[in-house]
């Protein structure tokens, strides 16, 4: 499942798929035919937008556990030992009074490719 959630294409996650031979006799609930008969959507297909672009993957993930390192900080205080993280957090235009649960991943993705 991680690499389909991963792959930057489509891709299809089948989780449950009953046997066909178990229980298959009439008047079974568990078996093929009355499953197929009884069939309801359990799932849904929909689009998922391409993540941000990270340009460093290792730095990206430093970032977001020093934004949310120090409970209840905003972004400037917490950024003010990782190296170029307020310079970064500035030329991304993201208010440093923000607080790191407010932004989204796009938004930390922008931090991380100011640097």
């Amino acid at each position: 499942m991680v690499v389909a959630v991963e792959h930057e294409g489509a891709a299809f996650i089948d989780c449950i798929s009953p046997c066909v031979a178990f229980n298959n006799h009439p008047g079974s609930t568990k078996s093929f035919d009355y499953v197929r008969e009884h069939n309801e959507a359990v799932n849904r297909l929909d689009f998922m937008a391409p993540r941000a672009p990270i340009h460093d993957e290792r730095r990206f993930r430093a970032l977001v556990k020093a934004a949310f390192g120090l409970r209840r900080k905003t972004l400037w205080n917490a950024l003010k030992n990782f190296a170029g993280g307020r310079e970064a957090l500035r030329k991304s235009g993201i208010d440093p009074q923000r607080r790191a649960e407010t932004l989204g991943v796009a938004e930390f993705a922008s931090i991380e490719r100011e640097f």
